[in-house]
């Protein structure tokens, strides 16, 4: 799917948007696990924090994309949809193979992120933890990169989402995690990914 949408129907542009809000929401549920116990251990995520990790999932995301858009010139534009579309596919369905789809993992990250244990993620206990939750956005930026979709439009999804994700849960956790994307937020993860994926090889 190109990146420009000059001589693209509004249809085709709509689903464009589409997919890229899709691909930021996806990349970063796994957060919704880690605000989530953060929530229940009343632990606190201050906006810097958030920020921070933020910025380094659209970091990733951006570098990543890079890399895959570099490898698509040296293929057709058709062959660059196939092949980015499946890699998302396959990842989705990595995800959905996960046990417990990935949720144990999360609550794990969340006890061992707070090194001094004073319950306050700061901006040093963020960076590396931001880096853990950017895993998504490594895999997932790469096959948005060859399919050749909108760079700034999916590396500013990425960052929304993943502050949106994290404030979110730990908020409103109690809440979040009576629904079924509360409890299994990387299968729903896995199965966004699928639709982005077949997505990108149909459009």
């Amino acid at each position: 799917m190109p990146a420009y949408t000059e001589g693209y129907t509004g249809e085709a542009v709509a689903l464009q948007l589409l997919v890229v809000i899709f691909l930021g929401i996806a990349a970063n549920l796994d957060n919704l696990g880690i605000g989530l116990a953060y929530g229940v251990q009343k632990t606190r995520i201050p906006i810097v924090s958030n920020l921070v990790i933020a910025a380094i999932s659209m970091a990733v995301t951006g570098l990543s994309m890079l890399a895959g858009d570099r490898i698509a010139a040296f293929i057709t534009p058709d062959a660059a949809d196939w092949i980015g579309g499946l890699l998302l596919c396959g990842i989705g369905v990595w995800m959905l193979c996960q046990p417990k789809f990935g949720q144990v993992e999360a609550y794990e990250d969340a006890k061992t992120a707070d090194t001094d244990g004073n319950r306050v993620i700061s901006v040093r206990e963020a960076i590396p933890l931001g880096f853990v939750l950017a895993a998504n956005c490594l895999a997932a930026g790469f096959g948005m990169g060859v399919s050749g979709s909108s760079m700034i439009g999916t590396i500013l999804s990425v960052g929304f989402f993943s502050f949106i994700t994290i404030g979110g849960s730990h908020r409103f956790g109690t809440l979040l995690a009576r629904t079924w994307i509360g409890r299994y937020p990387a299968a729903f993860a896995g199965g966004l990914l699928i639709v982005i994926g077949v997505l990108e090889i149909a459009l």
